[in-house]
Formats: C-alpha cells, sequence, structure tokens
C-alpha cells in the first residue's frame, strides 16, 4: 500500500513537473506542439461521456484556453466553421458520427515568426463504429498567435483525402 502511494505521488510530481516545463519553460515550437496535442486529446471521446451535453461541455472549456474567439475550421466533409463554442459542438457531436474517437499529432513542422505560428501536423483520426474500425491520416495546417504569453489556435485547415486509405484492423 505504501509503495502504490509512493508511485501516486512521483506521478502526480513528474506531471506537475512536465506542466510547469510547458508552460514556463521549453521552446516557443514545444509549446505550440503541446497546444495541438491538448486539443487533439480534447475532442477524443471517452468512456464515461454518454451525454453530447456534457461532452460538448467539457471539450467548450478546454477551447475556451486553447482557442481564438473567431477560429475557423475548415474540412472537406464538414464544412466551415466559425467560433470555439460552434466548434465545440462540432466536435461535441463526433461520436454521432464517427462513434469512438481518438486523435494523434504526429510528425508537425512549426514555423514561428514573433507572435504567429504556423503549423503543418500529420493528424491520424482512429474511429470505431459499430465493430468497424477506421482510420485515417490526414494533413492538418494551423495558425496560432502568441495572447498574453499563451499560443492560441486561430485556423484549423483539414487537407482533402488524397486517396482511399485502408481501414484498420485491430
Amino acid at each position: 500500500m505504501l509503495r502504490g502511494r509512493r508511485f501516486g505521488l512521483a506521478l502526480v510530481v513528474a506531471s506537475l513537473a512536465l506542466l510547469a516545463y510547458v508552460v514556463f519553460g521549453g521552446s516557443d515550437e514545444d509549446k505550440v506542439l503541446a497546444r495541438l496535442k491538448e486539443v487533439a486529446r480534447a475532442v477524443e471521446t471517452r468512456g464515461d461521456e454518454t451525454n453530447v451535453l456534457l461532452r460538448t461541455a467539457r471539450i467548450n472549456g478546454v477551447f475556451k484556453e486553447a482557442l481564438e474567439p473567431d477560429v475557423t475550421f475548415t474540412a472537406p466533409e464538414l464544412g466551415s466553421v466559425s467560433g470555439r463554442h460552434a466548434l465545440a459542438v462540432l466536435a461535441g457531436n463526433a461520436p454521432v458520427n464517427f462513434g469512438e474517437v481518438t486523435v494523434s499529432v504526429g510528425a508537425t513542422d512549426i514555423h514561428v515568426e514573433g507572435a504567429v505560428a504556423h503549423a503543418v501536423s500529420q493528424v491520424t483520426l482512429t474511429a470505431a463504429r459499430g465493430g468497424e474500425l477506421r482510420r485515417e491520416q490526414r494533413s492538418v495546417r494551423f495558425e496560432l498567435r502568441r495572447s498574453s504569453g499563451e499560443w492560441r489556435i486561430g485556423a484549423i485547415d483539414v487537407e482533402a483525402t488524397k486517396e482511399a486509405q485502408p481501414e484498420a484492423r485491430p
């Protein structure tokens, strides 16, 4: 039992150290990448979320910190959305259309020029619905602005599918 407490305490300390590094230390590129991954984690489904309104409220809370109020989102299949609340509603409804969703941010090219950053990431969306697993990788362009020391996303542009991608196998 004491060993479990020590492990838990060590995990908390390591998490706080990582958070302090991301917030107070690290390069702008590190902070931009951390912000992109934070948003990706926010839109993933969670097993305990059965209510779309509660899911949307959780996502909206993350988006208030991570996105500009007038953020724009464009994806070929979903059209265009403006504003962080509208984007939170779209993300909140993802399980209705896609089932269980995981999102991972892969290779990312980041360019910082003063208070503006441009990033191009390989983002992988994995969706499981009705026993069918589907995985898609897309290039996603982000524009971020530094405001009060924080990087916030102002634009997200999802590239169209270039070719049919094979279905994932469990």
